[in-house]
């Protein structure tokens, strides 16, 4: 699963628009299931890059975004947030590079 985040984020970062957009779709399907996991804490990692594409020129990326936000359960968030623990090894997976966008 970490592994599947990396390569998410990855995605997000893609200069190609279509494959970001790709990803943003498919990680709207994902997060409200993996917020509910015991694995939580990564959704939230994973919403924080895609709010980052918030500033995208590609309005169909924002309209997916807006999408995506929208299916969020941010009680569930905020809670995650509050207790937020990611452990050494899972943050070993995530890429630190800002996007580019």
């Amino acid at each position: 699963l970490i592994h599947l985040v990396g390569f998410a984020i990855k995605a997000l970062n893609d200069s190609i628009s279509t494959v970001a957009l790709a990803a943003v779709q498919a990680l709207g399907e994902c997060i409200p299931h993996l917020l509910q996991s015991t694995q939580g804490i990564l959704a939230v990692e994973l919403l924080n890059y895609i709010f980052l594409l918030r500033h995208s020129s590609y309005w169909v990326m924002k309209c997916d975004i807006a999408e995506t936000i929208g299916r969020v359960d941010f009680a569930l968030v905020h809670y995650l947030e509050r207790n937020r623990t990611l452990s050494e090894e899972i943050r070993l997976h995530i890429p630190t590079t800002p996007l580019s966008l």
